[in-house]
């Protein structure tokens, strides 16, 4: 599924442009890390690519502008990950993921033989199928993120949007995200479109050899795009996100280190 972003900008009522000319296009299987620093616009070009804030008239789909598709057809082809995510009712794991079969049942629609089925296997693919009847609100922070990602899955979008989807989580709920959202993004055929405050995620991802690419994002601007290797750099690090740093490697994989405020 091909996304195109052509000449967006957007201003919040009463203010200032927070996206100015953002052109972008994503298409095919893999990862795309959206990188910039608090303010920087990466959470508000995800709500314009979902049409939540903007009319969508400058973001196509497959050659069809947003502002042509109702909200259940944006719904079956893009998906959403959201940073903050509160649980109000004692669903189970099992309905939290069947959610993500709204886009065709309806609001107040019964789910069919096939959403059960694609409920199950974006259970399985996503490896949480040993607690589909647990409470969702027993669920460790690890546990959750990896049911959004089964409902996402279950939603069966051509595109992820991802907000910040490792924020709170220790290293080893980390790792395990990245390594299922990489997984599944190839296995699944998505682009997985992933807004991220870690220049490491780019490199983590382009060491296992994940299609990866990395839209470096400063003002509302898009800074620069390219791999992580080639966007993700001492000097870009300086510009963008106004410190001093090193880049790492030993010889299979790079990191970024902080070391002085420029």
């Amino acid at each position: 599924m091909r996304l195109d972003i052509k000449n967006l900008s957007f201003a919040y009522p009463g203010g200032d442009n927070v996206l100015k000319n953002i052109s972008l296009c994503v298409d095919g299987a893999g990862i795309t890390c959206l990188m910039g620093p608090n303010g920087s616009g990466k959470t508000t070009l995800l709500g314009c690519i979902m049409k939540i804030i903007s009319d969508g008239r400058s973001i196509s789909i497959d050659g069809t502008s947003l502002s042509k598709l109702k909200r259940s057809e944006i719904s079956r082809r893009i998906a959403y990950i959201p940073q903050i995510h509160s649980v109000t009712f004692p669903y189970t794991v099992r309905d939290a993921v069947l959610m993500g079969r709204m886009a065709y049942a309806g609001l107040f629609g019964s789910p069919e033989k096939s959403d059960f089925e694609a409920c199950e296997r974006a259970m399985e693919q996503a490896g949480i199928s040993g607690f589909a009847d647990r409470t969702y609100s027993s669920l460790s922070g690890g546990e959750i993120r990896l049911v959004l990602l089964a409902r996402a899955l279950c939603q069966d979008a051509g595109i992820i949007l991802m907000d910040e989807p490792t924020a709170f989580l220790d290293f080893r709920n980390e790792l395990m995200f990245l390594e299922s959202a990489a997984r599944l993004a190839i296995e699944n055929n998505v682009s997985v479109i992933m807004a991220t405050h870690s220049p490491n995620h780019g490199f983590w991802f382009e060491s296992r050899n994940v299609p990866v690419d990395c839209v470096l994002m400063s003002g509302g601007m898009i800074y620069g795009r390219g791999t992580p290797s080639e966007i993700i750099t001492e000097s870009s690090i300086k510009d963008v996100y106004g410190v001093e740093s090193r880049i790492i490697s030993d010889g299979a994989e790079k990191s970024v280190v902080m070391t002085a405020f420029s």
